[in-house]
């Protein structure tokens, strides 16, 4: 799963394997030194700027800012997942507009890969998808669920 979402919800709902292309707030890093720590909020970070407790530098979410690079490690992740291959590109309440969240839609529809968009707008990639659900997610994603065990439960075993 790839999210531009930083608020980790993913992972707490218990997806396992995220892509989180643009980092995750409760990731904290040291601007000088290499300290890292995970917080579930942050209320015990009570000085402004907050400072490392091993150095004083200023510490700072692990997300990316305007202007800042994509994390290595995600971009390797996202080529690997696109490398490999994927059964379904489902597009989830975004505009589209980063070339990486157009590009498996864009793949996909060369592949004969299915594609869902889930959007109460158009975006980027509205054009391209085979299936696309003009509604709020939380309208939409519990039916797409609920078709896709019923496919699975129908597909014979390979």
């Amino acid at each position: 799963m790839l999210t531009q979402n930083v608020d980790g919800f993913h992972r707490q709902a218990g997806s396992s394997r995220v892509i989180e292309m643009h980092g995750n707030v409760h990731e904290l890093h040291c601007m000088t030194c290499t300290h890292a720590e995970r917080v579930s909020d942050y209320t015990d970070i009570i000085s402004l700027p907050p400072r490392c407790i091993e150095c004083g530098g200023v510490i700072r979410p692990r997300t990316v800012m305007f202007g800042e690079m994509l994390p290595a490690a995600a971009l390797a992740q996202y080529y690997a997942v696109l490398d490999a291959g994927v059964d379904a590109v489902v597009v989830v309440g975004t505009t589209a507009v980063f070339p990486y969240i157009a590009a498996p839609v864009e793949q996909a529809r060369r592949d004969g890969t299915p594609t869902i968009e889930i959007n109460p707008d158009r975006s980027e990639v509205s054009h391209l998808v085979e299936y696309r659900l003009a509604e709020r997610a939380a309208e939409a994603l519990p039916r797409v669920v609920e078709l896709l065990d019923a496919g699975t439960r129908a597909r014979p075993a390979r």
